[in-house]
């Protein structure tokens, strides 16, 4: 293995610490590359992870709530779920690359736990995307071939993210400003903040966290609040025996009546259809 030589003056002694130990001392071991697309309405798993868990949103977006942290993130983001921590995965339609892995140093410690960030922004998602996309389709063809393929690319990502760390503290010390106010949209559907306490609680300008929040997400903080009152329903059609009126009380919809327009706009079915349709 070639050492790394240093070549700039503007790479920090402590990146270059890193990164060499990125090439001395990790092991990647993947054990399945798959891509997976949340259907009807919003898609949750919840486990305890058994290995490391990487995730590539290759469109829409997906919240995951790991632990007592949460976080959104959209197509020019990837998310490290480290071991043995509990998550769970909340999105309405959104297509994504779903990685398992051991991502290990020499001494048996675990790479992913010591991440100062769990969610990094990407710097050529097109590429990322391209190139995970094919592994996905060639891990069912030649399992053994992709999943050399993908450590060789995760191994390549990790050191693209070390020698871009001011960029990504920058990038996620945004989103963790906006992951702050989802927590407490989604603690407080029923009557959410509106957008000046949200505002407020990104500690930002209304201006400036109207285009923090869309960048974050993808959409306004309007339609945010929509959807994600509409996927929780829809989950909540799935899963409990609640009434409609019930369903639309705890999601913050005025009437029943209002939520059966909305929701059948939305998903084309009214509640009692979706329900019915969805029924295992």
């Amino acid at each position: 293995m070639h050492r790394i030589e240093h070549t700039s003056k503007h790479i920090s002694e402590t990146v270059l610490s890193s990164l060499q130990r990125l090439t001395d001392e990790l092991r990647i071991d993947v054990h399945t590359v798959l891509q997976w697309k949340a259907l009807n309405g919003m898609h949750i798993v919840t486990r305890t992870q058994p290995d490391d868990l990487i995730i590539f949103p290759l469109n829409g977006s997906i919240h995951i709530q790991q632990d007592s942290d949460s976080h959104t993130i959209t197509n020019d983001h990837i998310m490290f779920l480290p071991h043995g921590h509990q998550h769970a995965l909340h999105s309405d339609g959104c297509t994504f690359i779903a990685i398992h892995a051991d991502i290990l140093l020499h001494t048996h410690e675990r790479y992913c736990d010591g991440l100062q960030q769990s969610v990094c922004q990407l710097s050529n998602k097109r590429h990322h995307h391209y190139t995970l996309s094919n592994l996905a389709t060639v891990f069912h063809k030649d399992p053994a071939a992709a999943r050399q393929l993908c450590a060789i690319h995760i191994h390549s990502l990790l050191a693209d993210l070390l020698l871009r760390g001011e960029n990504v503290h920058h990038s996620l010390h945004s989103a963790s400003r906006i992951d702050r106010v989802l927590s407490v949209i989604h603690q407080q559907l029923k009557d959410p903040p509106d957008i000046e306490t949200c505002a407020a609680l990104a500690g930002l300008g209304l201006t400036a966290f109207r285009q923090q929040f869309t960048d974050a997400t993808g959409v306004s903080p309007k339609n945010y609040i929509n959807q994600y009152r509409l996927s929780t329903a829809a989950t909540l059609l799935r899963t409990t025996t609640q009434t409609a009126a019930e369903i639309a009380h705890q999601c913050g919809y005025a009437t029943a009546a209002y939520f059966t327009r909305a929701f059948k706009q939305h998903y084309g079915q009214t509640p009692q259809t979706y329900r019915q349709t969805q029924a295992p």
